[in-house]
């Protein structure tokens, strides 16, 4: 019985972890590094024995994905230890782009334990022999005494920020828009009138079969980008300008839920003259005799002109065809292929799908360019955000993490869910 208390880490006593000082990381930290020179040495001479390495040369090392949630593990540490002093904390940058992002370095009885955030697990590294059973009773035991500590546990939750993610709808839809405009791009200098003669036509067959082909091509390509892209380009704007309302609407606007949704379901024209009266940041009102705004306008009137489905046979007609019952008798003569590819090109209008989306990206900077300079950059940045946050309390967006998702991944760590152990039942 004795042997078996004497063979429990001094790690598992968490009642008597206490935060080690500054002179106690700086010299951990020089032996190890004294260590890993010797043994470099030892390698490169062919001098270094063979012996087992222990827990002091090579620390255990778990990583917790699924038995401890980051938030509770970092406001319990902090409750008991303030803020976290690990060595890790003074290499990491001043933002959300980093791999470890917080680390408690700790000692029990002589022993060296460091806990620390690594993207969304949290990995405890200790300097003693630790077998599967010991990791397992470690996590219980932290989380038993998450009791002990509640209100400082809580308290220190309350003084963290907390925001939400969301998806930033302009980005995507910018994102979609961007590839159809690459699209009708690559196509739109490939159209050629096709109207056959007939000595070529029997003579260079195969060469007039690879035109029709090539037109054939062309239409299923861009005729499909030119309908989406002139279909998303004002919803692009649409959502361009919410996410600006949502990043700079009044306080008092924002806290009158009538106010707010009267503000952001009203005509697209009203809102964006209501920004600098109804948003914090304008310099100026948006001008509306700006030609921007006039070409932003008319796109705008044929998107509510086809967003409903509205149909106008006259306006919309492509040719006019007279009939004696079933025959059809054409006023347009030409090439039947020739003049139906014809008549796709002057449908969908390939150059005038590219203007509207090239007019309302100017337009979208023209309205920035209203904003108070020193704001100009920070709204692009929320903006531009595929995945922006929203500090509800605060009432506040931003740009919360890099525009990439990476990770590490090390060999050999073990993780809590590989653990050769029984779980109780309430941690299945």
């Amino acid at each position: 019985m004795v042997e078996s208390l004497q063979a429990i880490p001094a790690t598992l006593n968490i009642l008597a972890w206490q935060p080690a000082s500054p002179n106690e990381i700086r010299q951990y930290l020089e032996q190890i590094l004294e260590r890993s020179e010797k043994n470099q040495k030892e390698k490169d001479t062919g001098s270094q024995p063979q012996r087992r390495r222990g827990p002091k040369d090579r620390p255990l090392i778990l990583a917790v994905r699924t038995h401890l949630v980051q938030l509770d593990i970092f406001c319990y540490l902090k409750a008991r230890f303030g803020e976290p002093n690990g060595f890790q904390n003074f290499l990491r940058k001043d933002d959300s782009d980093n791999l470890i992002h917080w680390e408690y370095h700790l000692i029990c009885d002589g022993v060296h334990i460091q806990i620390m955030g690594v993207n969304r697990e949290t990995h405890f590294l200790v300097r003693e022999f630790f077998t599967d059973e010991h990791w397992r009773d470690l996590i219980l035991r932290i989380k038993d005494d998450y009791r002990r500590v509640g209100p400082e546990k809580s308290r220190a939750l309350r003084q963290l920020e907390k925001w939400v993610v969301f998806p930033n709808k302009y980005v995507h839809i910018s994102s979609v828009c961007a590839e159809l405009y690459d699209e009708i791009t690559s196509n739109i200098s490939g159209f050629e009138e096709f109207k056959p003669k007939s000595a070529e036509f029997n003579s260079k067959r195969q060469k007039q079969l690879r035109v029709a082909d090539k037109l054939s091509r062309r239409a299923h390509k861009l005729y499909g980008s030119c309908v989406q892209l002139s279909l998303l380009t004002p919803i692009l704007a649409e959502s361009f300008l919410n996410m600006l309302i949502l990043i700079l609407c009044k306080p008092e606007i924002r806290n009158n839920r009538a106010e707010l949704d009267k503000f952001i379901r009203a005509h697209i024209h009203t809102r964006i003259f209501s920004l600098s009266d109804k948003c914090l940041g304008f310099s100026r009102p948006v001008n509306e005799e700006t030609p921007g705004f006039g070409r932003f306008k008319r796109i705008m009137d044929r998107r509510n002109h086809v967003i409903h489905g509205n149909v106008d046979p006259v306006r919309e007609q492509l040719e006019t065809v007279y009939f004696q019952g079933t025959r059809p008798i054409f006023t347009q003569t030409g090439d039947h292929l020739g003049q139906f590819y014809s008549a796709m090109e002057r449908q969908h209008e390939p150059a005038r799908v590219l203007s509207d989306y090239e007019d309302t990206h100017s337009f979208l900077v023209e309205i920035v360019g209203c904003l108070e300079p020193r704001l100009r950059t920070g709204i692009w940045a929320v903006i531009e955000d595929r995945y922006p946050g929203y500090d509800a309390n605060r009432q506040r967006a931003g740009s919360l993490f890099p525009d990439y998702v990476a990770t590490s991944y090390f060999p050999g760590i073990k993780y809590d869910d590989e653990l050769a152990v029984d779980w109780p039942s309430r941690f299945r």
